[in-house]
């Protein structure tokens, strides 16, 4: 997962142009070896920085996490490196069918690919806390909270800032939720939603159909996290890379 940082001027790393390829750029060089990376506009000013960490060692990380001999040895949350959001055709959204809308609290390269999936490809409105997610989402009109101009498509702004998730959205939160271990998924963080596969039978997420019938992929809860709303997450060239989504 790529995540926005302070610029750190004492790293030697890539610099990258921002845009909205910004963070499939930089996932390639993340394959080659490299983890930050500073952004400019196109006048080359600085405007954020990039690093790259890995979802097993960011998820682990939090207090929690549950920490046991089985999921040391079976990761959750594999890496996605090399995936489609543009491929329509490999995304399930079965998750957020549930909800006319979604709260994202920070910004990250997997929120701001969820809400771009989500203007795209739904009628979801979509909340945000964090003002730099309009950084990355400038072809759909924006405004805060009570305010709702009327937008090219005449269905209202469904990109709005608010502080806090409104009633009735899904949040999204920028630090770790134990989704995967207390089953609560009326709440998650930007990685659950791309941590699981979408299959025609239905999302691979507990309780929803179609989970249980892939219990033979010797994952600890019968899930297999090898893709996510994001089908085609893993791809032969993060196998090539050395990066498998289970041991063996």
């Amino acid at each position: 997962m790529l995540n926005l940082c302070e610029i750190q001027e004492n790293v030697n790393c890539r610099q990258l142009r921002h845009g909205s390829g910004v963070f499939h750029e930089a996932l390639a060089h993340v394959l080659q070896g490299e983890r930050h990376f500073r952004v400019t506009d196109e006048k080359g000013q600085a405007l954020y920085g990039l690093v790259y960490e890995e979802n097993q060692s960011w998820a682990s990380a939090s207090d929690q996490y549950v920490h046991s001999k089985l999921f040391e040895e079976m990761p959750l949350y594999p890496p996605y490196l090399t995936y489609d959001e543009e491929k329509r055709e490999s995304l399930c959204l079965d998750l957020l069918k549930d909800y006319d809308s979604v709260w994202f609290e920070r910004a990250s390269e997997y929120s701001v690919v969820l809400a771009r999936i989500l203007l795209a490809y739904t009628d979801k409105t979509v909340f945000y806390a964090d003002a730099r997610m309009r950084w990355f989402l400038p072809d759909f009109e924006t405004a805060s909270a009570g305010k709702s101009p009327a937008s090219p498509n005449h269905s209202g702004t469904r990109l709005i800032q608010m502080d806090r998730a409104p009633e009735g959205a899904l949040p999204v939160f920028g630090d770790f939720v134990p989704s995967s271990f207390d089953g609560d998924f009326s709440r998650l963080d930007a990685i659950f939603p791309m941590a699981y596969t979408a299959e025609p039978g239905g999302c691979e997420v507990c309780g929803i159909p179609g989970a249980a019938d892939r219990r033979d992929r010797k994952h600890p809860a019968g899930l297999w996290p090898g893709r996510g709303i994001l089908r085609s997450a893993w791809h032969a060239g993060d196998a090539e890379a050395g990066l498998h989504p289970l041991p063996g």
